[in-house]
């Protein structure tokens, strides 16, 4: 194997460094020294300044914390809505338990394939194309594609209420965002203690 050669090279390099007795220790190979390094650095501050810049707009930047809060939080239901159309776009988001199946705790397991197709392509219409001929028709079904962030302009994470109740309960730390909430549908079995 080509890897192992490599390996077994740099291994012998290493051992006779290091046995003061079989040879004499190797000298450093000297690197050209780069002769002026104030065009990179200034290259480099350039384009961190610009991409920070990027990130903050004028207007967030004037703004006070409490008018982030406030304006934040009057967009939620905006962010809330684009995402839930997005996951209704790409998603059978209908609950359709499969009877006598539940998981370890008692959740329903959803039967069938929640992926929605393109209009007019089924499954076997899919299954007989190429796929170069589904990259040009652009028949590949969107709820493959990776789902952005519900308010992908701030990012950060996102929890489940569950979860987000057990955290506090356990640290009192409380995790809920004021701007966003959890994107997908949660649905458990109630089960009644028997």
């Amino acid at each position: 194997m080509s890897g192992n050669k490599y390996f077994k090279q740099w291994r012998e390099s290493v051992t006779a460094d290091r046995l003061p007795c079989t040879a004499e220790p190797k000298t450093p190979t000297p690197q050209p020294a780069m002769q002026n390094h104030a065009p990179i650095r200034q290259l480099r501050r350039a384009i961190l300044s610009l991409s920070l810049a990027s990130l903050v707009s004028a207007a967030s930047a004037q703004e006070d914390f409490n008018g982030l809060v406030k304006r934040l939080t009057s967009e939620k239901p905006k962010f809330a809505e684009r995402q839930q159309n997005l996951l209704k776009e790409r998603y059978d988001l209908s609950n359709k338990p499969v009877e006598g199946l539940t998981m370890p705790r008692g959740k329903a397991v959803q039967g069938g394939v929640r992926v929605k197709l393109p209009d007019g392509a089924s499954w076997d219409s899919l299954a007989a194309m190429s796929p170069d001929e589904i990259k040009t028709k652009k028949t590949w079904p969107a709820g493959f594609y990776p789902l952005p962030h519900p308010h992908h302009e701030a990012g950060g994470m996102v929890f489940p209420q569950k979860q987000i109740d057990g955290v506090k309960e356990q640290t009192g730390r409380d995790l809920t965002r004021f701007d966003l909430d959890y994107d997908l549908v949660v649905r458990q079995n109630q089960l009644l203690p028997g």
